[in-house]
């Protein structure tokens, strides 16, 4: 499914003229909306500056929260799409698009993203880890690979990462492993040491 909601936002972005800013998101169902599908919802945004996505008003009573995770939307201005969480509190945090959709919350956490670091959310989306790595790998076993100095290349459809000092932080953001390694430096440790 998360691979046809992205698909028809790249068609819908190819054939139509969008908004200045161009809401997708998933509409809860009521008498009138008895699809949950991911569909323009149109220009959303009251103010969007510095990173700080402010909806309008009346949009937030239309997101689906039944699940008791955060909602999310695409938005989208010209061909860039960002992906935010939506909390019932009303709070927006850009994240990452993954499979795309939102990046999954794994172990109670989320990856998010400001000014081009990387940080940690929970599910009512307070900020527990700041952003401050360049990439930040989900959790798993409670521990998080992180890096800085890295950087995303190109690699076909794909993006890979090189370069950088890489290290392991635990779920409270606490250093496990100091950010002082090559990254098949700390993969070896990681393998011997720790899984």
């Amino acid at each position: 499914m998360k691979h046809l909601v992205f698909a028809s936002l790249f068609f819908l972005l190819s054939t139509n003229t969008v908004f200045a800013y161009e809401c997708f998101y998933a509409a809860r169902l009521t008498a009138q909306n008895t699809q949950s599908e991911v569909i323009s919802q149109g220009d959303c945004v009251d103010s969007f500056e510095d990173g700080i996505l402010v909806l309008k008003e009346n949009h937030f009573d239309n997101f689906d929260f039944s699940s008791g995770q955060p909602s999310y939307l695409f938005l989208v201005e010209d061909t860039v799409v960002r992906v935010f969480f939506v909390s019932k509190q009303r709070v927006l945090v850009e994240t990452l698009s993954s499979d795309n959709g939102p990046d999954e919350f794994v172990e109670g956490l989320a990856r998010v993203k400001n000014h081009g670091k990387y940080g940690f959310v929970n599910t009512t989306l307070d900020v527990v880890i700041m952003p401050k790595y360049d990439f930040a790998y989900p959790f798993e076993n409670g521990h998080s690979i992180v890096c800085n100095g890295c950087e995303e290349k190109p690699d076909g459809e794909h993006r890979i990462l090189s370069g950088g000092r890489w290290g392991l932080i635990n779920r409270e953001g606490e250093v496990i492993i100091p950010m002082t390694l090559s990254r098949s430096e700390l993969q070896k440790i990681i393998e011997e040491n720790i899984r």
